[in-house]
């Protein structure tokens, strides 16, 4: 049996706001539901694909109990802003008939982005990811999502049309940072990834 990584770190981002990474727990429900207003639609549609006003009680069994082994979901938490402390979720589901496959999904809440949520989260997952013999996060993206199908290929992601104006998007698990391509803006992932990791070791 591989041995336990650590279940929860703290971290900073380069504007000094503190967060706290943890699994996602069954009791996370009301978190989830509640920072919904806080995401715009935009954000939502291209995380679910469809409009999205509120998430079903199917929907918060399925985000929040997970036995963090076939099914592995992390948040980020704002440790300054209890009021709605949500700053960003990554998770991935693995495939019963290729288990070192996983579909992905990140998403970060709206006045979160840009300030180095998103790199965190993969880097979290991707630590994760490798931990439970991961070696394939495939994500599903539409075309118009331009800022996140280029940062996945410049991390060395495949990419090919799924339907209609879907791609799908297979990044391979980087657990070494040193396997990080060497390509404009992959710097600051490959620095990340390594922090992490040396955290959860």
């Amino acid at each position: 049996m591989a041995k336990a990584i650590r279940s929860e770190f703290d971290w900073t981002l380069r504007d000094g706001t503190r967060l706290h990474m943890r699994p996602v727990a069954t009791d996370d429900k009301d978190l989830l539901a509640g920072a919904l207003p806080f995401i715009s639609a935009e954000n939502l549609y291209r995380r679910f694909f469809m409009p999205v006003a509120r998430l079903s009680a199917q929907q918060l069994r399925f985000l929040t109990e997970v036995d963090q082994v076939h099914h592995v979901a992390w948040l980020a938490l704002a440790v300054d802003h209890p009021e709605q402390p949500l700053a960003g979720v990554c998770r991935c589901v693995q495939f019963s008939d290729q288990p070192e496959v996983a579909e992905s999904a990140l998403l970060v809440v709206d006045n979160w982005q840009h300030r180095g949520v998103g790199t965190l989260l993969l880097a979290t997952l991707s630590v994760v990811a490798a931990h439970h013999g991961i070696t394939t996060l495939r994500s599903f993206a539409l075309e118009e999502n331009l800022p996140f199908l280029n940062t996945m290929m410049r991390l060395g992601a495949r990419s090919r049309w799924e339907y209609a104006n879907v791609r799908r998007v297979d990044l391979p698990v980087h657990a070494d940072p040193a396997d990080v391509p060497d390509a404009a803006g992959t710097d600051a992932f490959r620095r990340v990834l390594a922090e992490v990791r040396a955290l959860l070791a």
